[in-house]
């Protein structure tokens, strides 16, 4: 037991970033953080480099999206493990490399112990691991599985042990994922969470320092991108513990002649104007 006034602060912060699949910012704001860092791109794409990055400070390790292999003659499908399993793989090999602060290796490259390791795209990590689960148990739908609880338990497992190992690594760490939503009968959207599956989607928020909301709109100014860092009654899974001062929206667009970058904004204690 400690007194709160003699806990040594943590200078590394955890965020979960979520928001719409394209243009919200999420993976911007991710790269934004200081120093080096490692993407681990679990989402299809190019990753862009925003104005005020060194490409020079980022290493990105790509995994294919293909998670089973489809048959036109039937509607089974074989389910494919190697991503999952690389996915996992290459967090084990960054966290052995900082218990003994040693470089890491990945793809036989050798990069830096990073500043920030970025997990791009929690929601492609859950289906990656769920095709990892089938193809180990020899499954081709979780749903037929005898012991189904079996099989969503070890999912669950896998994803918040794969966030929780990052998240204690003594370097900033960031969650993106998608954004899912629940609607009325009207079609009206009540809530907004990230989509990482299940029961995940409000545990792995809790496990980060910062839930924040990724979004971007149109302006007499043009596109304008944002950063919710307070729930709004729709958008759940939001705050940032610690920072009792900061607006509920920053604008966190880049300018491109005088870049400041979306993560200062969030810490610094930007205004939304």
């Amino acid at each position: 037991m400690q007194r709160a006034d003699e806990i040594a602060s943590d200078p590394h912060r955890r965020v979960v970033a979520f928001g719409p699949a394209k243009n919200g910012g999420k993976t911007t704001f991710a790269v934004s953080a200081p120093g080096n860092k490692i993407l681990l791109k679990y989402e299809p794409g190019i990753v862009s480099i925003p104005p005020g990055v060194d490409p020079k400070t980022l290493w990105v390790v790509e995994y294919p999206f293909d998670y089973e292999e489809l048959s036109s003659k039937n509607d089974r499908w074989k389910r494919l493990g190697g991503a999952g399993q690389k996915m996992m793989d290459d967090v084990e090999e960054i966290s052995n490399a900082f218990a003994v602060k040693r470089d890491i290796k990945i793809d036989d490259v050798i990069a830096p112990l990073p500043d920030t390791v970025i997990m791009d795209g929690g929601t492609m990590l859950h289906d990656a691991l769920v095709s990892w689960i089938c193809a180990v148990n020899n499954i081709s739908d979780p749903r037929d599985a005898t012991n189904k609880y079996y099989v969503w338990g070890k999912r669950m497992q896998g994803v918040i042990g794969v966030i929780r190992k990052v998240f204690k690594l003594p370097c900033n760490a960031i969650l993106t994922a998608w954004e899912t939503s629940d609607k009325d009968a009207d079609g009206n959207i009540r809530e907004r969470w990230p989509d990482i599956g299940g029961k995940m989607d409000y545990r792995a928020t809790g496990m980060g320092d910062a839930g924040i909301y990724c979004y971007c709109d149109r302006t007499i100014k043009g596109t304008r991108f944002f950063i919710r860092t307070v729930s709004d009654g729709v958008v759940k899974g939001v705050g940032v513990r610690g920072k009792y001062d900061l607006p509920e929206v920053i604008d966190v667009t880049i300018d491109i002649k005088n870049p400041v970058m979306p993560w200062e904004k969030l810490w610094k204690n930007a205004t939304i104007k």
